[in-house]
């Protein structure tokens, strides 16, 4: 009877600990969410009108999209001029008013510039707001660029 016990308590140990275990990864190990804007202010330097530059490392950066205005469920290339290599280079591409989820384009080096090929979804609210923001491997270079793009 008391090894039936120590088992039936040994076993409800193991549970508790498991489900403890399994609610902290949930909780405090998951991915949080960006916060949402509610508000589109006017954009320093919408992508759809002109090149975006940053410095970064005191070298410029120049951000562009060809074609241009881009359009929900067209093809475009995302173009970054100024870094040293692509490699390892990628860019996150979430929008900013809505979750959409995130892109993640892997870029190639073609004629001195990175390029990735990239088609956005489509939206149900009048203007989703995107951003594009680059990264090596895992970490953020701090370089990014928005854009509009109206329903």
């Amino acid at each position: 009877m008391k090894k039936r016990a120590l088992i039936i308590a040994g076993v409800a140990l193991f549970l508790a600990l498991a489900t403890a275990c399994g609610l902290y990864a949930h909780w405090y190990l998951s991915p949080k969410k960006r916060p949402l804007i509610t508000e589109l202010t006017p954009l320093a330097c919408d992508l759809n009108e002109r090149d975006c530059e940053v410095t970064h490392r005191g070298r410029r950066v120049t951000i562009g999209i060809s074609p241009r205005p881009i359009t929900a469920m067209s093809e475009f290339a995302l173009v970054v001029r100024g870094l040293d290599t692509c490699a390892g280079l990628r860019a996150e591409i979430y929008g900013l008013n809505m979750y959409m989820g995130t892109l993640a384009p892997q870029f190639l080096g073609i004629g001195g510039a990175c390029e990735a090929r990239v088609v956005l979804s489509a939206c149900a609210i009048e203007t989703m707001r995107y951003r594009f923001e680059l990264f090596r491997g895992a970490h953020s270079l701090g370089i990014w660029a928005d854009l509009d793009i109206k329903r």
